[in-house]
């Protein structure tokens, strides 16, 4: 790709007359540029690493004084903007297919859509592009353009066809970067059937094979529905290997107040790393355990309540309504960070000593 082009996609401006003329491919990691590529620099200082390995040219946000003058420098004043724009020319060059999902269900997609089949987008324009920078090139085989290097990066599209990954993303974000979102037929009904079910897990004929889940059967059908749109479009869809999302995670309590991995107790912490969880599994667990004592807890730092949801403040004061409580669950909305403090506090102390260790 020309450099006129990216700046005319982009908007950036041309610091200098660089020799350079085009560009090849983009990336991100320093340490992984190649010559003839165009790195993006989240961070000024990634740009030198960038340069021996043979970038053919930097796009940066703010103030830099170049280093050589033969690159190409490109300069804007929103980088996740200037991403943004060059990830819709390569959805639209490609032709590539953007199929809209709700946040719950791009989640839960995540956990077993094939990655060569697709990719997921959410709000960060630059990780989008990320993406789709290690699946494809700046410019395609067809296109009448000047290529950066007289290397080809095998390992990347160069070409519009079938194969190429579907593009997964909330509405918002296609409405954010301007782009059009493709119809899927109506699905047929998806051979999958619920054969039993616990709070944490359920059991499910898909295809004539019976898999054990583990998610709760609150995701049943917003499992359904990602299979019927993963038939519609011919993905391939292997349930065997899935996986609890990262964000949800669930421990047990023993006797002394500790955590339990066995969980084995009467006492259940849920944590949930996202705010889009919370308010199903409060009424998940309201509707599903009528009889069980139940706290809800979310941190101040989301920016939301509900009721009957209590807002903590800090870690500390969490870590006291948790430890004060009867209940039978507790659920638990924070952030990764606030995850690990809270986990540390009631992780099982190591014993150093044992009975053979006593002294005489």
């Amino acid at each position: 790709m020309v450099i006129s082009q990216v700046i005319g996609i982009t908007g950036a401006r041309l610091i200098g007359k660089p020799c350079i003329r085009a560009v090849e491919r983009l990336c991100f990691i320093s340490n992984k540029t190649r010559r003839g590529d165009l790195f993006v620099a989240r961070q000024h200082k990634d740009i030198k690493q960038a340069l021996k390995k043979g970038a053919f040219g930097i796009l940066f946000e703010g103030d830099f004084t170049p280093i050589d003058d033969e690159i190409a420098w490109l300069q804007t004043n929103n980088l996740e903007r200037a991403c943004g724009a060059l990830g819709r020319y390569l959805v639209v060059d490609y032709a590539l297919r953007c199929i809209a999902l709700e946040p719950l269900a791009l989640d839960i997609a995540q956990l077993f859509f094939p990655a060569q089949n697709a990719i997921f987008a959410k709000n960060n324009k630059t990780q989008f592009l990320e993406q789709l920078a290690q699946r494809f090139c700046l410019d395609r085989e067809e296109d009448d353009g000047i290529f950066a290097a007289e290397i080809s990066n095998t390992n990347l599209h160069r070409n519009q066809g079938d194969s190429l990954p579907y593009i997964f993303a909330p509405p918002e974000f296609f409405a954010d970067i301007d782009m059009e979102q493709n119809h899927v037929d109506p699905p047929l009904e998806p051979p999958l059937h619920l054969l039993s079910s616990s709070l944490f897990s359920m059991r499910v004929q898909y295809n004539e094979q019976i898999y054990a889940l583990p998610l709760p059967v609150l995701f049943f059908e917003t499992l359904k529905h990602l299979l019927a749109i993963a038939q519609s479009l011919g993905i391939p869809i292997e349930l065997s290997h899935m996986l609890m999302p990262e964000s949800l995670q669930f421990f047990g309590f023993n006797a002394q107040g500790f955590l339990n991995e066995h969980k084995n107790t009467t006492k259940i912490l849920l944590i949930l790393q996202k705010f889009l969880y919370f308010e199903p599994f409060m009424q998940y667990f309201e509707h599903n355990t009528p009889w069980a004592r139940k706290l809800y807890l979310l941190s101040h730092q989301l920016g939301q309540s509900i009721e009957p949801a209590h807002v903590f403040m800090n870690t500390k004061n969490a870590i006291t309504h948790i430890k004060q409580s009867n209940a039978h669950y507790i659920i638990l909305c924070c952030s990764e960070a606030e995850t690990k403090t809270i986990l540390t506090a009631f992780k099982q102390p190591q014993i150093q000593k044992t009975l053979f260790d006593s002294n005489l």
